[in-house]
């Protein structure tokens, strides 16, 4: 049978795909790979990129109204959504949360209904998101909230440091994304997630200042002795972008040079 078969090069050509994020790091890195493939970008961020995108709109998704009035705004048949935009730790905890996951939302459940029947939603998620499984309680509690004020209202009352936000944030778009991905099969929109390892973008510093030095140290010997390359998260992201990922759907894509796999196995060395 070969009726199933595409090439990945070419997988995204004439896909007209929304960016956020796109003016820096992993989400400037997908805009410029997508448009290498023969993509084209409608690129969403609060800086205006030093680049070519076939459209751009300026927009903070820390707040709804605007994120509406940009999907308005948006011309053309939309084959896709890369979510790529986020703040690190050092920033407040409501602006974290609402950017990272409410924005994201917001943007997403507004702009699926533009989607072409077989289009893509890649969002870019964590290693930090991948302690989900314990907190699902408090993640789906906040993902019950129906807007963006309601979540940042029940972020508050878990009084959280940033860190502390940024992980949840992290593991609650990866649960949206398992979720998402089961709702709109009858028009075969895939939804995953791409969960990066630490990259060398411009808020890595940021991390660091923030994080365990000497936890981030070890993933990053495991990860064999250096942090991710922007282009190295933006490849998959773009695979799941185009057609020929056509079967993949629901999937969270850990991409972070083995260092989640390394960590795994010792703790299970460990329970033995």
């Amino acid at each position: 049978m070969t009726e199933g078969l595409l090439a990945i090069s070419g997988s995204v050509a004439g896909q007209r795909i929304v960016v956020t994020g796109c003016s820096s790091g992993i989400g400037r890195a997908v805009a410029e790979l997508l448009v290498a493939e023969g993509g084209e970008v409608v690129g969403v961020d609060v800086n205006e990129p030093d680049y070519d995108v076939s459209d751009f709109y300026k927009c903070n998704l820390s707040d709804p109204v605007a994120i509406g009035m940009v999907v308005e705004q948006f011309q053309g048949q939309l084959h896709g959504l890369c979510n790529a935009a986020g703040l690190p730790t050092t920033r407040p905890v409501d602006a974290i949360m609402a950017v990272n996951l409410f924005g994201l939302r917001e943007l997403t459940e507004r702009l699926l209904p533009r989607l072409a029947d077989g289009a893509s939603v890649v969002n870019v998620a964590s290693c930090a998101g991948t302690g989900w499984p314990a907190h699902l309680d408090v993640i789906e509690n906040l993902l019950a909230c129906s807007t963006m004020a309601e979540g940042l209202e029940a972020t508050a009352a878990l009084d959280l440091d940033p860190v502390e936000a940024y992980f949840l944030g992290k593991e609650a778009v990866t649960v949206y994304t398992m979720a998402l991905a089961t709702q709109h099969r009858d028009r075969q929109v895939r939804v995953n997630a791409v969960s990066p390892g630490a990259v060398y973008t411009p808020i890595l510093d940021d991390f660091y200042a923030t994080m365990d030095a000497v936890r981030l140290a070890e993933l990053r010997s495991f990860a064999g002795g250096r942090e991710g390359y922007p282009g190295e998260i933006a490849a998959p992201i773009v695979f799941l972008l185009g057609r020929a990922a056509s079967w993949v759907n629901g999937v969270n894509l850990i991409v972070d040079g083995g260092a989640e796999t390394a960590v795994t196995l010792g703790q299970m060395a460990e329970r033995r």
